[in-house]
């Protein structure tokens, strides 16, 4: 008889994010710097202002009497950074918040009329000097151009020194794992999405599965006993979901493996097939104001194991192991206002994997 059980897992987040600093894993990003000007005096009570430039939300702050300012909760994504003050040429910088991590942007104002524009190009230093922890953000470039073979976001976390998957042992789910910080087991591995925790407190592994093209970028942790990660000691994983923006935009995939194209290892063949199908699509509901959000995968897989006992030759055969999941997801991303914005997440993963016939002479 065939074990058939079904698991499924949804929510719904709504989360209010303010320009505040929070000691937890965040989901969003952080711009800092110092304005001086052309002889590298401070400049205080300058106008910044930092536009997203997929949503064209707007983030407004003033620089202090030290010449510093601070934009937190910023979404990850290209931004453009303005500065004008009396006296001097406007100055623009392109550059990109990153999930996790504070971006240092100091800015160098040169005498002239405001109404002059002053373009600088940032050149991105990979050495983070306002932070000490370790950790590494996995982008959305990644996903696009290198092999993922099963198409777990978690597989590309071995890009960072010190990580390793390790399956979750669970043989009535297939495709979850857990990712493994400096020897460890994985167990404590924390791994939220947007700010959620979606831990299995029981496998040890996250307790639902991501589409890769939902996931707009993620942070990995390898610092120990690290505050901003939160409940765990032993790394961290922060996701953080792609969203909907000014412009309409989208894609589609298929990926299809075959065992007629896979190099015989044992006397029989082993049976495999693999289909994965989905697509993404996003786009604005009102321009600047309210976005919108959907993906789509499924994986419907027909593999096989091959059991092999000496003492029992008549239970050596090829035993079938069939999966289908399929993981849908949908946002909705409201900038109330420039400095409050409002994002309400759906995530579904529905998993219908079979186990292993019973064995039967």
């Amino acid at each position: 008889m065939a074990l058939r059980p079904l698991s499924q897992v949804s929510c719904v987040v709504c989360i209010v994010l303010l320009p505040v600093l929070l000691q937890a894993q965040e989901p969003t990003g952080t711009i800092t710097g110092v304005v001086l000007d052309a002889s590298g005096g401070i400049v205080s009570g300058a106008s910044v202002t930092i536009v997203d430039k997929a949503t064209h939300s707007t983030t407004r702050t003033l620089t202090s009497t030290a010449g510093v300012y601070s934009a937190p909760s910023l979404q990850p994504g290209p931004c453009e950074l303005r500065v004008e003050a009396k006296g001097f040429k406007q100055t623009v910088i392109e550059l990109e918040a990153e999930v996790g991590r504070v971006t240092t942007a100091d800015v160098r104002l040169q005498v002239g009329d405001v109404r002059e524009t002053v373009t600088v190009e940032a050149n991105a230093v990979r050495v983070n000097l306002a932070q000490t922890a370790l950790e590494g953000i996995v982008t959305q470039e990644l996903f696009r151009e290198l092999p993922l073979n099963g198409r777990n976001f978690l597989d590309l976390g071995q890009l960072e020194p010190g990580v390793q998957v390790v399956p979750d042992g669970i043989i009535t789910r297939v495709g979850f794992s857990r990712l493994s910080v400096a020897g460890q087991t994985g167990l404590t591995t924390r791994v939220t999405v947007d700010g959620l925790d979606i831990n299995d407190e029981h496998a040890g592994s996250v307790a639902m599965n991501l589409s890769a093209e939902s996931i707009k970028e993620f942070q990995i942790s390898r610092s120990s006993f690290d505050i901003s990660t939160g409940l765990t000691g032993f790394g961290a994983v922060n996701v953080v979901t792609r969203t909907g923006s000014n412009e309409l935009h989208g894609g589609g995939f298929l990926l299809w493996r075959d065992d007629s194209f896979a190099a015989r290892i044992a006397q029989e063949p082993t049976p495999f097939d693999r289909e994965q199908f989905g697509f993404s699509l996003g786009g604005p509901f009102v321009r600047s104001r309210l976005f919108w959000f959907l993906s789509y995968e499924r994986n419907n897989q027909d593999a096989a194991v091959v059991t092999n006992f000496p003492v029992f030759p008549q239970f050596n055969r090829t035993w079938p192991s069939p999966s289908d999941e399929r993981m849908a997801s949908s946002r909705l991303d409201w900038n109330a206002t420039g400095s409050v914005r409002v994002f309400s997440l759906w995530p579904c993963c529905k998993a219908k994997p079979v186990a292993l016939s019973a064995m039967h002479s």
